[in-house]
């Protein structure tokens, strides 16, 4: 048997959205045994998070999987509001009842060693590295110091835990580039598609732009850019999927050219990106963004999708289907070539066969490699 892993997540399993560390985990566990520790609830979160409550301290093995458990961790003490002495001490206590529950975690398995891995989650890094686990790897798949839950102390955390770690797999180009002076090896596992969900479609409309976008409608969005986009008269509409997060993204949703399709099940997304021709990425550039590796834009190459995308980050992978844009009279001659040149059958399939060399699968085998390597 491989050594198995667990992974301190920042996410929780089965929560709304994608997640590239429960997809990861999910694919993992079928080349070894993996435990997911989901990120864990607070003592102010009592109220709003009560079917956690219930289950902390618990291990579940996943329906559908033989070797793949989520284990429900203690409930903390709230620390990010906290500084100086006051967020030292709390955080010393946080990480000491993680770390007894990574102990429980090996002694119920009864495993002689495991290899660790803190997918973007500095919070615990004392206790991962207390643990002595065989290969202590962070996982990084965005960039802690523009993220808003870490303003106060991600990124000291983050480099503390850097400095103590055997190697770090990141998910973007961006971010192999802001670790390449760790002293200590640097993976590119980029984020992958669920082949699955995303199938390729029969047909696609050729007569005008038909445009979807999939994924939290949220701070990362040029709102302008899209308003602008939608007065365009090769744009006959735009599909929304996922949760509205702003001021402006519930406005866009009620454009007279907008289909907003709500939340819907990740299984369930796929299926509803009907009649579009385009897949769109409309981030604005800045410090958070230059370091995504957007998971969608592979689930719209998988559906056959031309994409329409911003320059807002390293996207040289696929740089034979997607031509980013840095403006509005950008946006309009692509789409205009994306009418011309981009919506026949053989493109459509091509995009398709692409995205199938970049499933869930084929980026857990690269993971699997980069604990191994």
């Amino acid at each position: 048997m491989k050594r198995p892993v667990i992974i301190c997540a920042n996410p929780v399993f089965g929560d709304e959205g994608l997640s590239s560390t429960e997809e990861i985990a999910k694919e993992l566990s079928r080349l070894r045994p993996v435990v997911f520790v989901n990120f864990p609830i607070t003592l102010s979160q009592l109220k709003s998070q009560r079917h956690r409550v219930k289950t902390a301290n618990t291990l579940e093995l996943v329906k559908g999987y033989d070797q793949l458990w989520v284990y429900e961790p203690s409930i903390m003490l709230p620390s990010n509001v906290l500084n100086g002495l006051s967020y030292a001490v709390v955080n010393d206590i946080n990480n000491r009842r993680y770390f007894r529950g990574l102990k429980r975690l090996i002694n119920h398995f009864n495993w002689s060693e495991v290899d660790l891995v803190n997918a973007f989650n500095p919070l615990y890094a004392s206790a991962c590295v207390k643990f002595k686990a065989h290969s202590l790897t962070y996982y990084c798949y965005d960039n802690i110091a523009a993220s808003h839950w870490m303003r106060n102390h991600g990124t000291r955390l983050e480099e503390t835990l850097v400095s103590q770690t055997d190697k770090i797999i990141v998910s973007s180009p961006g971010l192999k580039a802001k670790f390449s002076s760790a002293t200590v090896p640097v993976y590119l596992v980029p984020n992958g598609m669920d082949a699955s969900n995303f199938s390729v479609l029969n047909d696609i409309p050729k007569d005008s732009i038909a445009l979807a976008y999939v994924g939290a409608i949220d701070d990362r969005i040029d709102y302008d850019f899209i308003e602008e986009i939608l007065k365009l008269p090769e744009v006959r509409t735009l599909k929304l999927a996922g949760p509205l997060k702003t001021v402006h993204a519930n406005v866009l949703s009620k454009h007279s050219k907008v289909d907003y399709l709500g939340i819907l099940p990740k299984e369930k997304v796929g299926e509803r990106l009907s009649n579009v021709n385009t897949g769109l990425i409309p981030f604005v550039k800045n410090e958070f963004t230059k370091y995504i590796y957007p998971l969608k834009i592979n689930e719209y190459l998988g559906k056959g999708l031309a994409v329409l995308t911003t320059d807002f980050a390293d996207l040289t992978d696929f740089e034979e289907y997607v031509r980013p844009i840095k403006s509005l009279a950008d946006a309009t001659s692509e789409l205009q070539r994306i009418l011309k040149e981009d919506l026949t059958e053989s493109k459509k399939l091509a995009r398709h066969e692409f995205a199938l060399k970049n499933t869930w699968q084929h980026r857990a085998a690269l993971f699997n490699e980069s604990l191994d390597g």
